[in-house]
């Protein structure tokens, strides 16, 4: 069997856990991901708890704060602030028990927080809240490299409650905004995804489901 042959098995298999629809929970995007997923959870930021730090700029792997860095995050994402700035700083990172915060949080300073993966991924999902006493509508918008994918809305509640959004889509995310009803952007937290298989990881996949297959015909 050709390589050509087992590329197109191994699209056909990731398509089969992989489809461009909404995700309901983070058991189906861990579900989409097994082993393979990346999390940002802001852990390593150095915020007392009850406090919340300020920093500018956009946030990726090599970024350096006064509480942190390099490697706050992973590498194959990027945080940036989009539209009108409403506080002085671009970003704002929350302790634990900030408006009743059960973890570190991100949140921008403007309406906006813009996501974007160093390579596309297949799958994405992440923990939208408001500090507590607030709440508010969340549009999450997902992108591929050609344009829009899709658009969620839910109401985001007020911590130390959460609402899950995911997404996926086999062909390859490259982006999500959140957009909030504040003059901050939603609160997320423990952001998880995966990127698109390489060729070679999409053959194995696909020897893979002819070993299945062989095995099932053997039964």
């Amino acid at each position: 069997m050709t390589f050509k042959n087992l590329t197109l098995i191994a699209f056909a298999t990731v398509g089969c856990f992989a489809q461009a629809a909404q995700l309901a929970t983070r058991t189906d995007l861990n579900n989409i991901l097994g082993g393979a997923a990346v999390t940002d959870d802001f852990e390593g930021f150095a915020v007392p708890d009850f406090n919340q730090y300020s920093f500018d700029g956009v946030l990726n792997s090599s970024k350096v704060t006064s509480f942190g860095g390099p490697g706050l995050v992973n590498s194959g994402a990027s945080y940036k602030r989009i539209g009108t700035k409403n506080y002085p700083a671009d970003f704002f990172v929350s302790g634990h028990h900030y408006f009743q915060m059960t973890s570190k949080t991100l949140a921008a300073g403007s309406t906006v927080l813009e996501i974007d993966y160093t390579s596309p991924v297949i799958a994405m999902g992440l923990d939208v809240m408001d500090f507590s006493s607030y709440s508010g509508n969340v549009t999450m918008r997902v992108y591929s490299a050609s344009g829009l994918l899709g658009v969620v809305n839910v109401n985001a509640p007020g911590a130390p409650d959460s609402k899950f959004l995911g997404w996926e889509d086999a062909n390859g995310i490259v982006g999500v905004t959140l957009t909030g009803t504040h003059l901050w952007s939603p609160v997320i937290d423990n952001h998880e995804y995966g990127t698109v298989p390489e060729p070679a990881t999409m053959a194995a996949l696909g020897l893979g489901a002819i070993g299945m297959a062989r095995r099932k015909r053997k039964a």
